[in-house]
């Protein structure tokens, strides 16, 4: 990343800039007072699911900014979802089966997808007002 070491903006170096037709050789960004500085980082983790990592072209060049609550709540019922097939395939599936056979007690299955349903909830979606 290059900024403007005056005003701290980022610069890119193939536009213009200060009379310059290009900054796209150490000696020339020198003249304009453009220093490359390393590329900002933000972890996921810091905005994760609920927040976009946004450029900024000013300190400190990145941002979590907030996403809509009908993203957010799709995003968890996809996790939610996928987390919820998991489960079925692992821990319910063959439940099933024994019930069927009469290896377990009846209503083993049904407990065993209530506590994945209770363990991976679906959040409402949300309606516009």
């Amino acid at each position: 990343m290059f900024i403007d070491n005056e005003t701290k903006l980022r610069v890119n170096i193939y536009a213009p800039y200060k009379g310059f037709s290009r900054l796209d050789t150490p000696e020339i960004r020198a003249k304009a007072g453009v220093v490359e500085v390393p590329d900002p980082t933000m972890d996921a983790d810091v905005c994760g699911l609920t927040h976009y990592i946004q450029d900024l072209d000013y300190p400190p060049y990145l941002s979590c900014v907030l996403k809509p609550q009908r993203q957010i709540v799709a995003a968890l019922n996809a996790q939610s979802t996928a987390a919820r097939a998991s489960a079925y395939a692992n821990e319910t599936d063959a439940l099933f089966f024994k019930e069927q056979r009469g290896e377990v007690e009846p209503g083993t299955w049904a407990a065993a997808v209530q506590a994945v349903k209770v363990k991976y909830p679906k959040y409402p979606e949300v309606v516009d007002g």
